[in-house]
């Protein structure tokens, strides 16, 4: 799962020839940088991309923090850049579950049955809420502008 960002560096190539030694791909590599750190930030803040709080999960209201039990899906966060495409997201199975949400039913039995702090407990159904942690902002793309001019700036002294 992940977010894709893909362009035709052809025009911005021959605009940039001045530039000589201009690397797309050493570029996306640097945004890559910029969007996963942003990203795991969302871990910390609790909050999606767009600024709004994930739906509180039962380990946040006992003290923990929502998205964060072994940080497995927050230090997964990586990126795949080359010089046309640039691919920010995870391989972990269940995040798909987190960024959009999910409601989970039985499939044979007519309970789901599992054990929350030592406690058993069933269900007929179990709703996951979205918590988006992928995607990119505002604040995202001032980021990813300043990493342009810094290195469109250092190919121009």
């Amino acid at each position: 799962m992940g977010i894709t960002m893909s362009a035709d560096f052809a025009r911005l190539k021959r605009d940039l020839k001045s530039l000589g030694d201009f690397k797309p791909g050493f570029l996306n590599h640097k945004i890559g940088e910029v969007l996963v750190s942003s990203t795991k930030q969302r871990f910390e803040d609790e909050k999606g991309p767009d600024g709004t709080t994930w739906p509180q999960s039962r380990r946040a209201a006992s003290g923990g923090k929502t998205l964060s039990d072994t940080a497995r899906l927050k230090n997964s966060i990586s990126y795949r850049a080359d010089a046309a495409r640039l691919e920010v997201g995870t391989n972990v199975i269940y995040a798909g579950v987190h960024q959009h949400g999910m409601e989970i039913k039985p499939k044979t039995a007519k309970f789901l049955r599992f054990q929350i702090g030592g406690q058993w407990s069933k269900k007929r159904k179990v709703t996951i809420p979205a918590r988006p942690f992928l995607g990119i902002n505002d604040g995202d793309m001032e980021e990813i502008d300043a990493t342009i001019a810094e290195h469109v700036g250092e190919r121009l002294k």
